[in-house]
């Protein structure tokens, strides 16, 4: 053997090593991203009843929705609170 083709298989060895080295990461990474998966989805089966990603979208919606209908409703009770406690002070002030 010449020692170009020493060299070629010796380069062809390290891209293999590479390779391989990838497909290593590569699998153990989608093993882990996998099991975190699968956690993830029971969590969400255990909480919302569900794992798809559409449902759970639409339950988040009407989440939202009531979290904000309660914001507003508390806005108008701090603003009529507000609207009171005014009102007693203008009649203190008045006496």
């Amino acid at each position: 053997m010449s020692s170009t083709s020493e060299e070629s298989m010796e380069t062809l060895k390290n891209r293999y090593k590479k390779l391989y080295d990838e497909k290593i990461r590569v699998e153990t990474e989608l093993k882990t991203t996998t099991a975190q998966l699968s956690l993830h989805q029971e969590s969400a089966r255990a909480n919302f009843g569900t794992d798809n990603i559409e449902e759970l979208e639409k339950k988040l919606e009407t989440i939202k929705q009531a979290n904000e209908k309660l914001r507003k409703d508390y806005q108008e009770h701090l603003n009529l609170i507000e609207t009171q406690l005014n009102g007693i002070k203008e009649e203190s002030n008045n006496e």
